[in-house]
């Protein structure tokens, strides 16, 4: 058997968050189906954690064993072939047995992005929250530290 690493980015407009759920299409449903088509194998993939709905993903680690002896390009072509264009497998990498995307990940980070502007963005507004008023460094910076250290 094979573990392979994926890398995927995706934005999670379309999307019921990462994992399976009944409610909707979420990004584990896609991406399995995409492994399905290009391998013939129910595959399922593990990720280093989950995003809600709406969220959007920038290095996104999957863990998956096949028995398929498919090239690493072929993975990320033909993935990227069977996804929808809100998903993207970025790299393949052959991983030891004992690689699992949930329980090898070292971190997570977390980007929260604000358009500080009377007027709103036409290209932002799916990436960034809108604040019209003018914002206070001083209190952003003093509600910041309570963000500061290792959180579980």
């Amino acid at each position: 058997m094979r573990k392979l690493k994926l890398i995927l980015e995706y934005r999670g407009d379309d999307f019921v968050g990462w994992q399976r759920q009944k409610t909707g299409c979420s990004v584990q449903e896609a991406v399995e189906l995409a492994l399905f088509r290009l391998t013939q194998q129910q595959i399922s993939v593990r990720a280093a954690g989950r995003t809600d709905a709406g969220v959007h993903a920038l290095g996104q680690v999957l863990s998956l064993e096949t028995k398929s002896t498919l090239p690493l390009h072929v993975w990320v072509d033909g993935c990227n072939a069977y996804l929808p264009r809100s998903i993207a497998v970025m790299s393949a990498e052959e991983m030891a047995e004992d690689f699992d995307a949930r329980h090898s990940a070292s971190g997570k980070l977390y980007r929260y992005q604000i358009w500080n502007s009377r007027a709103r963005s036409a290209l932002l507004e799916k990436t960034h929250y809108h604040v019209r008023s003018p914002l206070s460094l001083d209190l952003m910076k003093e509600a910041a530290d309570v963000l500061c250290g290792r959180h579980d």
